[in-house]
């Protein structure tokens, strides 16, 4: 992490994170779930807006506030609840003409991560980075769950399966393949 000032001076309210976080150390050990979480949850609600699904769609939208809300990031809270609340109104159509609003605040959220000292990463199926995703200056986490990778964008790291199975590990677990640069 830079600094803490560096955040602030981007709208980041961490004076605010850190009353619930209680340190700086405890913030930065656990953004960067949140920086994954971040574009897991818009890929969800991505997939639940192209089904019409805005009970599910709007859950995802909370969660992203919430999140957004805890780590500071109020710009991004903002449109989340504006997208939960139309969600909740079935206003498929308010949220069709604004969710590219959010691959806007994803590229702002990631300069910020990026600049802050961390490595973001664009998080998403193969077509969400082909037709939905348009963050192309960031390294690409594909979930891609087929035995071959045969994906021709660039990417970082392929997930293959959500459901492996690891030694020591009891359940599922996430198998992804890392591509050195």
């Amino acid at each position: 992490m830079r600094s803490v000032e560096y955040l602030k001076s981007q709208g980041v309210d961490v004076d605010k994170s850190l009353e619930i976080f209680g340190d700086i150390e405890t913030y930065n050990s656990s953004i960067g779930e949140f920086i994954v979480g971040v574009s897991e949850k818009v890929n969800k609600m991505n997939a639940y807006r192209i089904s019409k699904d805005m009970k599910n769609y709007s859950i995802f939208a909370h969660s992203l506030k919430s999140d957004a809300k805890y780590f500071g990031f109020n710009k991004l809270s903002d449109l989340a609840l504006e997208m939960e609340n139309k969600s909740k109104e079935m206003d498929l159509y308010y949220v069709n003409n604004n969710f590219n609003d959010l691959n806007d605040i994803a590229n702002a959220f990631l300069d910020t991560v990026k600049a802050s000292g961390y490595e973001g990463l664009n998080y998403g199926s193969a077509n969400y980075h082909k037709y939905i995703w348009n963050t192309p200056k960031y390294d690409t986490w594909l979930a891609w769950y087929t035995k071959n990778n045969t994906f021709e964008e660039k990417h970082y790291i392929w997930q293959a399966t959500s459901s492996g199975k690891v030694p020591g590990i009891s359940g599922r677990a996430d198998l992804n393949v890392l591509y050195l640069k």
